[in-house]
């Protein structure tokens, strides 16, 4: 769950991820991989809560023993309303709400 604005809920809605290869400089395949994602969550947004969505980029290669790691870094916006996001993010996002609602069920009551 959002508790502000930079803290996700803890259940990503990835919509249209596809993982593609990563090329070096030289146009190379290199071990890694990379997805693009959108994910759901609710948090504070001003001075009310909302559905909210951000933008994440995971990558995915060997680490130093050689094992796979999946890293996620944010794409540098702030979570925005899911009202304000593309209508293929809201469509795609209707059945990831209930799990979410479930998630923030949880939280409260751990709290």
């Amino acid at each position: 769950m959002y508790e502000n604005s930079s803290r996700l809920a803890p259940y990503p809605s990835r919509v249209g991820a596809e993982w593609r290869d990563i090329f070096d400089r030289d146009q190379e395949k290199t071990a890694f991989r990379e997805y693009d994602a959108a994910e759901l969550g609710y948090g504070r947004l001003g001075d009310g809560w909302a559905l909210l969505i951000r933008s994440r980029r995971y990558v995915e290669g060997p680490n130093v023993n050689n094992f796979p790691e999946t890293e996620a870094y944010d794409d540098g916006w702030e979570p925005r309303p899911l009202l304000g996001a593309s209508r293929k993010l809201r469509l795609a996002a209707v059945p990831k709400i209930p799990k979410l609602i479930d998630l923030i069920k949880a939280e409260a009551e751990r709290s």
